[in-house]
């Protein structure tokens, strides 16, 4: 906004300078009067002219004699007028040429004098467009100058501009990155601390795992070894009470005729032996609920004892309960004490049930 004043200011002088040429060229194109009077006649001689009639008086008497001699004298005079008016004419005719010659000179002269003046009002004119196209050319100038130096100063403003602008991006830019790398390797820090961390955790917890492995499975063994013994120990106190048992029900079998009360007897304490065995083997599940159970149904080969197959007939609603209840049964088996029972006793164990509690098995 500051340069538009400036700008109407250069304007102005071209404005005018246009103003001028056209005023000059319009004065050119125009036929303008001319100040000199057209010549004068200056000539000084005047002729005049003389008829060559004369009046004749009328004849009379006493004139005769003088008539005569006038007669004689005529011609003469005739003629001496006659030249004297060729002389007239001839003078006439030479003041006329010399008239005319003057005026031609004149009329030459002021011609050129007309020439000299339009050729130097030419020239006036074409040094005064010269100068007015000189004064516009040179305005022109110092305001395309002008228009230069202004544009100059807005190119280097807004070249400083868009520099410190790109400074202040590089600036901000190398800032940012700065910033990054230092996040990225707080990041990789604090990455590289915890996965040790985590290392070294999950390594203390596996060698704590380990060890309480090893505990248990130590425990395991050492529970699985006492048990093994104290179920041998049962077992052969089972079987010695059972044959007992069993020889007391074949003796007073001959001296009683209640078969039944043996037989139930027996099939009683086969079953103590097997849901021994069972309890023996069977890993119950932690955190157990109260009132839970399941039923597994049994299929031995009654010779042997040898397990044919165990299923879940009621579940207790725990596949896991459920599949300890089974792991237990197939751990247990064979039950080869029941190859020493009776035939009767046998054929009860072809096919039976377990019910599975937190407290025991029945």
């Amino acid at each position: 906004m500051a340069d538009k004043p400036q700008e109407i200011r250069f304007k102005a002088p071209i404005i005018c300078a246009v103003i001028l040429h056209v005023i000059i060229a319009v004065a050119l194109l125009v036929d303008w009067p001319s100040s000199h009077e057209p010549p004068q006649d200056n000539s000084y001689v005047q002729a005049t002219l003389i008829s060559s009639q004369t009046r004749t008086p009328s004849p009379s008497p006493e004139n005769d004699t003088a008539k005569g001699e006038a007669r004689q004298a005529q011609p003469q005079a005739e003629e001496q007028e006659q030249e004297q008016e060729q002389e007239q004419e001839q003078e006439q005719q030479q003041a006329a040429a010399e008239q005319q010659q003057q005026e031609a000179a004149e009329q030459q002269q002021q011609e050129q004098q007309a020439a000299a003046a339009q050729q130097q009002q030419q020239e006036q004119q074409a040094a005064a467009a010269a100068a007015a196209a000189a004064a516009a050319k040179k305005e022109e100038q110092q305001r395309q100058q002008a228009e230069n130096a202004r544009q100059a100063r807005e190119q280097a403003a807004k070249e400083a501009e868009q520099k410190a602008a790109a400074d202040k991006a590089a600036k901000e830019k190398a800032a940012q990155e700065k910033a990054a790398a230092e996040k990225a390797q707080a990041d990789k820090a604090a990455k590289e601390k915890a996965a040790k961390e985590k290392a070294a955790a999950e390594k203390a917890q596996a060698d704590k795992a380990a060890k309480e492995k090893a505990a248990k499975e130590k425990a395991a063994k050492e529970k699985a070894a006492a048990d093994a013994a104290a179920r041998k120990k049962r077992m052969a106190a089972a079987a010695a009470s059972d044959n007992s048992a069993l020889s007391s029900a074949s003796g007073s079998g001959e001296k009683n005729s209640s078969k039944a009360a043996q037989g139930a007897q027996a099939a009683n304490s086969m079953m103590n032996v097997i849901r021994h065995a069972v309890e023996q083997n069977w890993n119950k599940p932690d955190n157990l609920p109260s009132g839970i159970k399941t039923t597994l149904r049994v299929r031995l080969i009654p010779a042997t004892g040898e397990l044919i197959n165990v299923s879940v007939s009621s579940s207790s609603g725990d596949s896991s309960f459920d599949q300890s209840a089974v792991q237990a049964v197939q751990r247990a088996a064979p039950f080869n004490e029941l190859g020493n029972a009776p035939a009767s006793v046998q054929r009860q164990f072809r096919s039976f049930t377990l019910t599975f509690n937190p407290e025991d098995v029945r």
